[in-house]
């Protein structure tokens, strides 16, 4: 039997073909693959961009691309393999559940060539616009089938100085071109955008068995409507505050847990699972801290424990690390080769402030779960979350840079439009839920922060030293933060390594040295 779809191009081919009318290519005879099914679409599967006509759809059909790069796919698994994933995408494509499917092959438009994420964006947009064209709808979704070897990640400068760049699929939300440090369309997200990171590290058979985990997600019934945290106790306060937005629940807190205790104090059936740790970039396990001590608090195994299809929402600093990695060594990829559906985390360092008021990357993560439990599905939860995060960008006690490193470096992997059921009772439905008392230990300290510079400096000093031992004697460095129409701010950072990993402390002022913010990373 010979192939139905062409290895170069992916094609459709018919039984007698010698040469693929696509791309020219030498149909092989001595390969076999699955066949097609026979309720595949063809304009669904790829057809639309090549003259195939779409049947009209219903007036509230939303449309999800399913994007790819089946040359890319064979580069980083075996033929079969990479048969069986085209197979297994093709199967998604079509109508269903007020979604209508499609594919693209991005084979046919770069062939043998090595494309960067702006050539991505161009032939998606053109995409998009030829699809408007033909049935008024553009994409709501983008489900990126591949890792970043697949579909690349953008890279941007990192204005914070934290990182050398950031990586982010935010641009396939926008589909801009543009600097989003500098150019507001490039923060205009309007698409729902997910990553499914097929590749040497999560493969073929972990991507049919996420398929059949999110076609079941709609339909699960949860014995557990409580989100269940786990939190460096340092954050634990802000931690706590997430839960309590988020329904109730109690944190479980680093280092009073850790790896091996955890397990027995975990709500493993839970399936909203919220995580506010320490991470590190070449570390697989994440981090509490306490009294300057810092457990391992979390290693990729662990996910394999939970009980029932979930979502997880993870503050950690590079808390989404995949690249070159497998399922021991990245919790992300651990979760989606398990039950997880959809995993919202950072591939970059984080910040968030050491207790309330939350922002940045608890605003994310709350607001991403919050409207899950809602029933919205994940892409449009992602998308509500950093529209959320970014609306905070003209605050005065907010610093831009990191308001915008916050919104581009939290991406979404798993299917954009899964959405686990609502889950019944629990205190999800309490119009007043518990409150869990929360100490302000910094407005005392902001009060008395109002003095000329060096006098600021000083007291700024003693301030953070008194907190955090790790900071004795270490001077922080200063950035002026100031934009057309604002008065100045400045921003005081600290640094230094702890055990694994790298820790960061900011503090916003305004010019006279009162205190607006403070934030970690994560």
């Amino acid at each position: 039997m010979k192939l139905l779809f062409c290895e170069e191009c992916g094609g459709r081919l018919g039984n007698t073909d010698v040469f693929c009318t696509g791309c020219g290519c030498k149909v092989p005879l001595e390969i076999e693959a699955e066949p097609a099914r026979a309720s595949i679409d063809p304009a669904f599967s790829g057809g639309w961009r090549f003259g195939q006509i779409l049947p009209p759809l219903p007036e509230k059909t939303r449309v999800e691309l399913w994007l790819t790069n089946s040359r890319r796919l064979r580069e980083q698994l075996d033929s079969d393999s990479a048969a069986r994933v085209l197979a297994l995408v093709r199967g998604k494509t079509g109508l269903k559940d007020g979604w209508a499917h499609l594919m693209l092959d991005l084979v046919s438009d770069f062939g043998h060539a090595s494309p960067d994420w702006t050539d991505h964006v161009a032939v998606l947009a053109a995409a998009e616009d030829q699809l408007k064209e033909t049935v008024g709808k553009g994409f709501d979704a983008i489900c990126i089938v591949g890792d970043e070897k697949v579909i690349p990640m953008a890279e941007f400068v990192d204005l914070t100085e934290t990182d050398e760049a950031v990586e982010s699929d935010a641009v396939y939300s926008t589909m801009s071109l543009g600097d989003p440090w500098k150019d507001e369309a490039a923060r205009n997200f309007e698409r729902a955008t997910g990553r499914l990171p097929v590749g040497v590290g999560w493969g073929a058979s972990a991507f049919e068995a996420y398929l059949s985990n999110a076609d079941a997600a709609g339909k699960a019934i949860f014995s557990s409507s409580f989100v269940q945290g786990v939190s460096a106790q340092c954050w634990s306060e802000a931690s706590q505050r997430v839960l309590q937005d988020l329904g109730g629940g109690l944190v479980q807190s680093s280092p009073e847990a850790d790896h091996k205790t955890l397990p027995h104090r975990w709500d493993q059936k839970s399936p909203w699972q919220y995580f506010n740790l320490h991470g590190a970039i070449e570390e697989p396990g994440w981090y509490g801290e306490g009294a300057s001590d810092y457990p391992v608090a979390f290693l990729p195994f662990l996910m394999t424990h939970l009980q029932s299809l979930n979502v997880v929402g993870v503050e950690a600093c590079y808390g989404a690390r995949f690249m070159g990695l497998s399922t021991e060594e990245s919790a992300l990829l651990s979760a989606l080769s398990h039950k997880t559906v959809a995993f919202l985390g950072s591939s970059k360092i984080a910040f968030g402030p050491p207790r309330p008021p939350n922002s940045l990357a608890d605003v994310m993560i709350r607001d991403f779960l919050k409207h899950m439990r809602q029933g919205v599905s994940a892409g449009d939860a992602h998308l509500m979350a950093r529209h959320a995060v970014a609306s905070t960008l003209d605050d005065w006690a907010a610093d831009p840079a990191m308001v915008i490193k916050t919104v581009l470096s939290f991406n979404l992997f798993g299917d954009p439009s899964v959405r686990l059921n609502k889950p019944l009772g629990g205190l999800a439905r309490l119009i007043h839920p518990p409150k869990v008392p929360l100490r302000d230990t910094l407005s005392p300290v902001r009060a008395r922060l109002d003095a000329s510079m060096t006098l600021t400096q000083k007291r700024l000093q003693g301030m953070m030293e008194a907190q955090y031992r790790e900071l004795q004697g270490i001077q922080p460095l200063v950035n002026t933060i100031s934009r057309t129409g604002d008065l100045e701010r400045l921003r005081w950072g600290w640094k230094t390594r702890v055990g694994a990993f790298e820790k960061h402390w900011f503090v916003l002022t305004d010019s006279a040295g009162k205190t607006l913010a403070e934030t970690h990373s994560k």
